[in-house]
């Protein structure tokens, strides 16, 4: 039994916090943002992350002194906490993201094994199982439900109007496979319950039966034809990507931001990944943590990680006559690490597993931190080994400064992570407005958004997307009045400074140089030079992204209503290189051609795109009629007329190569030229796109954040 007395309600309430985030982390969601299920388990390690810390600070207080468990895991987790921090501060002028993601859910990690081990009570392990039963059996249970139609989703979806999928496609722990993790590691921890036990426990066995049912329906559902398949990156493209992303000596210590892997995964995707099923995803990680790890926290990081998992290893392996079901929960927890890519759910499990452990170590003596730092300041030369065991106390000066100024750090962390999680509580307001076709409200909540938090590239580029379409809509209104006008002028002009203000805080991230390039497009013919903005901002957007053809094929449709004939087709064939299979790059050069009336050339494109469309579509009859109406054409065209047209509009190769044009030379990236030494064989045919719309047509901006 715990302990009553006054020095100890703080651990068996840090405790109660601990077994919570067990069990929240794979069932609570919080339905108020627009990704409420990851957010709700990022913003919940965040915060339990805090609490915990201000708990820590309180029992130091009350103990007068920071102690901390004698443990080889300590070291490498502080430093590898610091290099992510340092790689988020560095990599950005506002880390923003950076800190919300990944790097954040790391640095909660960092502090919860820091400080838990000494703030547990000893016999915390002994809650572990239970927690991590219950949990099991729930995710179990619900996915029944969800099966018979009564489960989170179809609740979900009843309560707040949403529409999540009513399958095992949608878990409660953020994805089928999450739960299959949390599954296998509740089992694992089960078996040692029952091992240690010499199976006397008919309930134990029992658990461990309703969850092995839980991992056979998770399994079932991410087979390949099932509701939630797995996807992820390919082995050969994260090496790929991860290698590039080291390439300079900065990155290569400290990396480019522990939230930084899309934008990795954009600037560096291999273009044979064109030739998959899965071209068009943009994947958050590589295909396991260490790769993930090497190309966001950079050489340093990834020696730091690997060290604490070698030491935790180690820790749970001597632990393991001791405290089994524990050490076989950790150990599973790692080799999840090493297979898959790492979620905040796993990260945060992992955390709470060890410090549950190190608390009843046995082992593992405990030391003042403010003891030592005073040993090593003041006597450096007589430390050894046998300091870290001391159990001397400081002076309650030390204690108190040290308490005052982690207190005021925690607070603010906390101030600043309840300010970004309103910040996703305003935009998800903004959404909901806009189902409802509430434009006063879809701007208001947007622009608080902003206000709340103004260094998060997302909700700058969405306030922009905003701004432009009500100012498109204001502009389509039958008689634009002289307020309309000023109106639309500001909106603009707002939708210019918000999209630059994204592309600023993250330059990055294609997707803010797109938005940007939408905007400065939706302005030609209103402002003057904006054509040339868009070509300019979509050649940036290229450069962050020279794997998407989709991109190419924007530009190209810019400069093709800008009557600039040549350039529009030479960006169209650039598309067409990176993706030979996709149909709409065909498309648009056809168009080119037709535009240069170039009617032969127009004609082969045509028919390659009919060859990689499906008959039984649209787009199919569409291009077939175009085809047929091209020939009628082509029939009534002279030769000599078509020698001519040819002779006069198509540059040489022989001027192309010797005096390439200011565009090209900006799109000739590593990524173009790898492109142009690619065989066709190299590139495998996938499912039929869509074709590209005509150039000419506009096409409302989106985001994808």
């Amino acid at each position: 039994m715990l302990n009553t007395n006054t020095k100890d309600y703080l651990a068996t309430f840090a405790l109660g916090i601990t077994m919570s985030l067990i069990f929240f982390f794979g069932l609570l969601v919080v339905p108020i943002t627009d990704g409420f299920v990851t957010d709700t388990k990022s913003f919940l390690l965040l915060f339990g992350a805090i609490i915990l810390g201000l708990i820590y600070v309180g029992r130091a207080l009350i103990h007068k002194g920071f102690q901390m468990v004698s443990s080889p895991v300590l070291l490498p987790t502080a430093i590898f906490g610091i290099v992510t921090a340092v790689s988020a501060v560095v990599a950005k002028p506002y880390p923003v993201e950076e800190l919300m993601g990944v790097g954040g859910s790391w640095i909660a990690w960092m502090i919860i094994i820091l400080i838990g081990g000494a703030l547990l009570p000893k016999n915390a392990g002994k809650y572990v199982v239970p927690a991590l039963a219950g949990t099991g059996v729930a995710i179990t249970l619900l996915a029944i439900l969800q099966l018979v139609g009564f489960g989170p989703a179809q609740l979900l979806n009843r309560a707040f109007g949403l529409t999540i999928p009513s399958s095992l496609a949608f878990s409660l722990t953020s994805s089928t496979l999450t739960a299959i993790q949390i599954l296998v590691i509740a089992a694992t921890a089960l078996v040692g319950k029952i091992i240690s036990e010499r199976l006397r426990s008919p309930i134990n066995i029992a658990l461990l039966a309703i969850v092995g049912v839980g991992i056979v329906l998770h399994l079932w559902a991410v087979r390949p034809n099932g509701p939630a398949p797995i996807v992820l990156p390919s082995f050969s493209a994260s090496w790929s990507i991860m290698l590039d992303s080291i390439r300079s000596p900065r990155t290569a210590m400290i990396g480019s931001g522990p939230s930084s892997y899309i934008n990795n995964y954009r600037i560096y995707k291999p273009v044979f990944v064109n030739g998959t099923e899965n071209w068009s995803a943009i994947f958050t990680s590589a295909v396991n943590t260490p790769i993930t790890l090497l190309s966001t926290v950079g050489i340093i990081g990834f020696l730091a990680w690997a060290l604490v998992t070698y030491q935790i290893v180690r820790e749970a392996r001597a632990e393991s006559k001791n405290q089994l079901p524990l050490s076989l929960a950790i150990l599973t927890t790692v080799f999840w690490f090493i297979l898959l890519p790492a979620s905040p759910v796993l990260i945060g499990l992992q955390a709470l597993l060890v410090v549950a452990l190190l608390a009843g170590s046995h082992s593992r003596p405990k030391f003042h931190l403010t003891a030592l730092i005073d040993k090593v300041v003041l006597n450096p030369m007589n430390f050894g080994v046998d300091g870290m065991a001391s159990t001397k106390k400081a002076p309650a000066l030390p204690v108190y400064a040290l308490a005052i100024v982690f207190a005021v750090v925690l607070l603010i962390s906390f101030y600043g992570v309840g300010r970004a999680y309103y910040a996703l509580v305003l935009s998800h307001q903004a959404t909901q407005a806009s189902l409802e076709n509430d434009a006063l409200g879809l701007y208001n909540n947007q622009q608080a958004a902003v206000r709340a938090l103004p260094y998060l590239d997302s909700v700058r580029r969405t306030y922009a997307i905003t701004n432009l379409l009500i100012a498109s809509g204001l502009s389509n209104s039958e008689e634009v009045t002289d307020e309309q006008k000023q109106q639309i002028s500001t909106l603009l002009q707002q939708a210019v400074t918000e999209a630059r203000a994204a592309a600023y805080l993250d330059p990055n991230d294609a997707t803010n140089w797109q938005v940007l390039a939408q905007v400065y497009q939706n302005m030609i013919g209103i402002a003057e030079d904006a054509e040339q903005w868009a070509t300019q901002t979509y050649v940036s957007a290229i450069q962050t992204s020279p794997s998407d053809p989709q991109l190419r094929l924007a530009l190209g449709g810019v400069l093709l209503n800008a009557k600039q004939n040549e350039q529009a087709l030479s960006v169209f064939q650039q598309a067409v290189n990176v993706k030979p299979d996709y149909a709409n790059s065909h498309y648009n050069v056809a168009q080119a051609y037709l535009a240069l009336e170039m009617y032969d050339a127009a004609r082969q494109e045509y028919e390659a795109v009919l060859t990689l469309l499906d008959p039984a579509t649209e787009d199919f009859v569409k291009a077939t009629k175009e085809l047929e109406e091209l020939k009628k054409v082509i029939e009534e065209t002279s030769p000599a007329e078509e020698s001519t047209n040819n002779n006069t509009n198509q540059p040489t190769e022989t001027s192309n190569a010797s005096t390439p044009s200011l565009l090209d030379q900006q799109l000739n990236t590593p990524a173009e030229q790898a492109v142009q030494n690619t065989t066709d064989d190299q590139v495998a045919p996938t499912l039929a796109p869509t074709v590209a719309p005509s150039p000419a047509e506009e096409v409302a901006p989106t985001d994808n954040p």
